[in-house]
């Protein structure tokens, strides 16, 4: 089973990553405070990583949500 998730460089020093499923985002709604996003799409800048721990939440729920977890 696939699981993507996309990192698309925008111009501006951002990035923007594509879970391709606006449930995972909407779950991890107070996690995100600081951070744009929609239901499917996570903005964020290029110089500045994600947290460690934030990432391991969405790969978590993501996970969970196809049903690997």
């Amino acid at each position: 089973m696939r699981m993507p998730v996309h990192i698309h460089p925008f111009p501006r020093y951002r990035c923007h990553g594509n879970d391709h499923s606006g449930d995972v985002l909407e779950s991890l709604r107070d996690d995100l405070a600081g951070y744009g996003w929609s239901k499917g799409a996570l903005r964020f800048a290029v110089d500045v990583p994600l947290p460690r721990p934030l990432v391991e939440k969405l790969i978590d729920a993501r996970m969970r949500e196809v049903g690997l977890r």
